[in-house]
């Protein structure tokens, strides 16, 4: 099934503005995901976020703080979309 994912990142945005990231930089962010159980919707969607800040800013800062900006990800809601085919 798709989940839609919505994740607060609130204590996440202090990392994000230091390494000039733009990417998910929203209070909330909603995320598509696909998967079974609860558990590994969120570690998708965590994941999700967490490549598309490091495919838009590759640098050496990102990196080290990557980890920071992952722990400060909380997830607030899952939601069941249509079944996927």
């Amino acid at each position: 099934m798709i989940y839609r994912v919505e994740v607060n990142m609130e204590r996440a945005r202090e990392y994000l503005t230091q390494a000039n990231v733009k990417t998910h930089n929203q209070p909330v962010v909603t995320i598509w995901v696909t998967g079974e159980d609860p558990d590994s919707i969120c570690v998708k969607a965590q994941d999700k976020i967490c490549n598309d800040i490091i495919r838009e800013n590759k640098s050496g800062k990102t990196q080290e703080i990557i980890r920071d900006i992952s722990d400060g990800m909380r997830v607030v809601t899952i939601r069941a979309g249509k079944k996927s085919r």
